[in-house]
């Protein structure tokens, strides 16, 4: 199995405080203590205990209709209104 390259990775700086305006869908992890909060034009922001914050942008801007952390796992799942799914 091989490692992540730069080239495997579209890294975008972007910044973002709050709760989206435009949330539509949340999942829980009570183990990890995170809040994914998906949004309808592809974003999910993720929000935990000490001040962890972190968005997530999906190369297509489509609602999520399914968003779930695996259990135990460390992955969050979700399904666009196209039944894209991403990991």
């Amino acid at each position: 199995m091989a490692g992540l390259t730069a080239g495997d990775l579209n890294v975008r700086a972007t910044v973002h405080y709050g709760i989206p305006s435009t949330a539509s869908i949340l999942a829980v992890d009570s183990v990890q203590r995170l809040l994914a909060i998906g949004t309808l034009d592809g974003r999910i922001k993720v929000v935990g205990g000490d001040n962890i914050e972190g968005l997530l942008i999906s190369p297509k801007q489509l609602p999520h209709k399914y968003l779930e952390f695996l259990q135990n796992q460390g992955f969050l799942v979700s399904i666009t209104n196209e039944n894209d799914i991403q990991v």
